[in-house]
């Protein structure tokens, strides 16, 4: 018997209060991604998710969202953290990688990722304490159909306790 626990806690087996871990979990690597939709470019289209969270100082959250081109623009992914649990800083990151090839994708907001381990052009909004994240991306494949996959990335750089959900703009 933990007692009361608190928002975004549960009761463990071994009567400790832990967070409450989402229905994404486990998406910490990246073959694990949690799919957050199918976004065609025309209409624009966007999604906000709430439900999700951190549960740990070392867990990190990886989604994948699935970009259609089918407009004659370039396709443009923009992706925003918010909500983030008082006391903690959390990062964003986001890599675009064409269906076709040949990437050359550029990072409009936030700073170019050095590491390419989630794709070969990526953002980070490494933004401190609660501030809003927000990173954007502009597509250029190889070819017209600038089709691709999004890999979006969440983790905490100092967590405190912080179970309570964040929210993703995508």
């Amino acid at each position: 018997d933990c007692g009361t626990c608190g928002d975004g806690r549960m009761c463990t087996e071994t009567n400790q209060c832990s967070c409450t871990v989402d229905a994404a979990e486990p998406n910490d690597m990246e073959i694990q991604a949690f799919m957050l939709g199918d976004f065609p470019d025309s209409p624009d289209t966007e999604m906000t998710f709430s439900a999700y969270t951190l549960d740990s100082d070392t867990d990190v959250d990886l989604y994948r969202v699935r970009v259609r081109d089918t407009a004659t623009a370039s396709p443009t992914v923009r992706v925003e953290l918010r909500n983030i649990p008082a006391g903690s800083n959390f990062e964003l990151g986001a890599w675009y990688r064409c269906d076709a090839g040949g990437d050359a994708t550029r990072c409009d907001a936030g700073t170019d990722a050095t590491d390419t381990t989630l794709g070969p052009v990526g953002c980070l909004s490494e933004e401190t304490g609660t501030m809003p994240e927000r990173v954007q991306l502009q597509s250029f494949c190889d070819t017209d159909d600038e089709s691709g996959n999004v890999i979006i990335q969440v983790r905490s750089t100092t967590w405190v306790n912080a179970c309570m959900p964040y929210e993703l703009f995508v």
